[in-house]
């Protein structure tokens, strides 16, 4: 006898968990919420506070972001299931650093730097655009045994991405710009800011490339200051999971310090720092 609910039954299932996961995920990852409420809650005098109707407007002002968020993230979850796309590695027992928007000639050197000293492998997804920058960087990279990763040649914004053709040309045009220092060809992908339009997910599948996304983003493209990033990295450093693929960008300098943190805390937990070749093995 099968117990299994149906295809369309499994999916509203796995939506709803991711929705409960994200809606937890969104209330770890910061306290502002309570901390939101507790100034609304001390600005207003006893005397003056409506009990029920109150209680509802604070709770609902302060919730609300982070339950729309939990529903988006249940909607990417349908996408990828859709179009394959990887956003963590299961049954890993290690954790996937992933860079983007490199190379730089400055900030990728000091982060290949890093990783040999912790005896690191990542995913490189070289913005093609930026190779004549540091077109050396590509054979250390590969020398190295790191493994790159087309992220578009002209890294479309989010308001201006063209048509699926267009961007499977311009997938087409950055793999043609890798091969030129690198003759292995180019099997992953990830789309400029992880978008999950119809573009990139049909562009990419057009292209042959496998679309990976990630597990964990720290925002560290909008880190300003040294105290900010160390703050940073000791929050990815205290969450990450084996499994997880970690976003980080290798065209920013304050990366440099979010390294310094979580590749010791990780390599002392005796986590796998090389999980990228599981990727292979993937349905």
């Amino acid at each position: 006898m099968n117990l299994r609910p149906p295809l369309c039954g499994r999916w509203l299932i796995l939506c709803f968990v991711r929705f409960l996961q994200g809606y937890r995920g969104a209330a770890i990852e910061t306290d502002a919420p309570f901390l939101l409420r507790n100034s609304i809650f001390e600005s207003v005098s006893r005397a003056s506070r409506p009990n029920i109707a109150f209680n509802i407007m604070a709770n609902w002002y302060c919730y609300h972001k982070f339950i729309i968020r939990a529903l988006k993230n249940a909607m990417r979850t349908v996408i990828c299931v859709c179009f394959s796309v990887v956003r963590r590695i299961p049954k890993s027992d290690g954790i996937l650093l992933t860079f983007d928007d490199g190379p730089d000639p400055n900030v990728t050197l000091a982060v290949l730097d890093l990783l040999r000293q912790y005896e690191a492998k990542a995913i490189f997804f070289i913005c093609g655009r930026r190779i004549e920058n540091a077109p050396e960087m590509l054979a250390r990279i590969v020398a190295e045994g790191h493994v790159l990763g087309n992220h578009s040649f002209a890294h479309w914004g989010r308001q201006d991405t063209p048509g699926w053709k267009e961007y499977a040309n311009d997938l087409k045009k950055c793999d043609e710009a890798i091969a030129e220092y690198i003759p292995e060809p180019v099997k992953l992908f990830r789309a400029p800011h992880g978008m999950l339009s119809l573009a990139p997910l049909l562009a990419s599948r057009k292209v042959g490339l496998r679309y990976i996304r990630w597990s964990i983003d720290i925002e560290d493209c909008d880190i300003r200051d040294n105290e900010e990033a160390k703050r940073r990295g000791e929050i990815l450093a205290r969450q990450a999971k084996p499994g997880d693929i970690v976003l980080l960008h290798d065209d920013h300098p304050y990366v440099l310090e979010i390294l310094k943190i979580v590749l010791p805390a990780w390599k002392e937990k005796g986590w796998a720092l090389d999980s990228w070749h599981l990727l292979t093995v993937l349905p």
